[in-house]
């Protein structure tokens, strides 16, 4: 898997079992996942796709309009 599909595996988990915000949740696993690289975190076609996934209610147990 890919590293940006990863972090969106590791931040889905994050806010279904912590009770992370989506965004916060993309940002702790990209740059736990990438540890060397602010990139990760900060780059906006995966982060955005992760959110709206997220607000649009496409992963599950995420409640729509979760953002």
């Amino acid at each position: 898997m890919a590293r940006y599909g990863e972090s969106a595996v590791w931040a889905a988990r994050l806010v279904v079992e912590d009770g992370m915000t989506p965004p916060a949740a993309w940002n702790k696993a990209a740059l736990a996942l990438n540890p060397n690289s602010i990139d990760a975190a900060t780059k906006l076609c995966p982060r955005t796709t992760f959110l709206t996934l997220c607000g649009e209610g496409y992963v599950k147990g995420v409640p729509r309009g979760t953002t």
